[in-house]
């Protein structure tokens, strides 16, 4: 197997840089043929290539979300001037969707430095355990509703803090937006269920599932967008300036 999967490196490495591919031997007889990888020009790779590997992996992997679940709302729940010992503006945004009440939406943290020259450049992401979890300020709220399990408890309150630097960030003028990614769906079998993605099938849990269809991470891709539409409406952050970060399957 592992002289197999060498040959097969070989071949596809020759196929990028335009080299003919070399023999396989006999012990990669049984390796399935591989398609041409390479581009044979910057406008082949922009115009037909790099299309048709983006529509691979939204078919096979991240899916297509819809469309069709109209335009965001965004209700600012609460805002401190003072946060982090005046380090800081606070503001909790809730987003939901209107044409689909029976998703209780998502809720934003966002901290912006005071000591900045509005509006400033932000880094977005969504975090694992809540919200309350990125900070141990006690004026961050616990995730609500029925995904908010006991382990994401008042218990959990800064546990993720380590991860999510936010005096450096902020000490060095950018703005810091996360959401919690089980209030848009938690990574879970059947998860899709109780998140987003079962409340906006018409089918609802019947949905059953084919290629080309929206995935967990597609649908945490179309939450982060929701909170990058947010965002451009924000006075207080450049929404040309916004960069996604993340780890593992977030």
């Amino acid at each position: 197997m592992r002289l197999a999967a060498t040959a097969a490196l070989a071949w596809a490495l020759a196929a990028c840089a335009g080299a003919p591919a070399p023999e396989p031997g006999p012990e990669a007889t049984r390796q399935p043929e591989l398609p041409p990888l390479g581009a044979r020009s910057v406008e082949h790779w922009l115009q037909v290539r790099r299309p048709e590997l983006l529509g691979l992996f939204e078919q096979h992997v991240y899916g297509r979300a819809p469309t069709d679940l109209g335009a965001p709302e965004f209700e600012v729940l609460a805002t401190d001037s003072d946060a982090l010992a005046g380090l800081a503006t606070r503001l909790v945004v809730h987003i939901a969707l209107p044409t689909v009440p029976a998703w209780p939406g998502m809720d934003v943290l966002l901290y912006v430095p005071n000591d900045a020259e509005w509006p400033v450049p932000c880094f977005v992401g969504l975090n694992f355990g809540g919200n309350h979890t990125v900070t141990p300020e006690a004026g961050v709220p616990l995730p609500r509703g029925v995904l908010a399990a006991d382990e994401h408890g008042e218990a959990r309150r800064g546990a993720a803090a380590g991860r999510w630097p936010l005096e450096a960030i902020l000490r060095r003028g950018f703005a810091v937006a996360t959401a919690w990614y089980g209030d848009i769906e938690p990574d879970r079998p059947g998860g899709w269920q109780k998140g987003l993605r079962g409340a906006a099938s018409p089918a609802g849990a019947a949905t059953v599932w084919r290629n080309g269809d929206w995935g967990a991470i597609g649908a945490w891709a179309f939450g982060l967008s929701r909170i990058a539409d947010y965002l451009e409406r924000e006075v207080l952050v450049d929404a040309d300036r916004l960069a996604v970060l993340g780890h593992s399957r977030l």
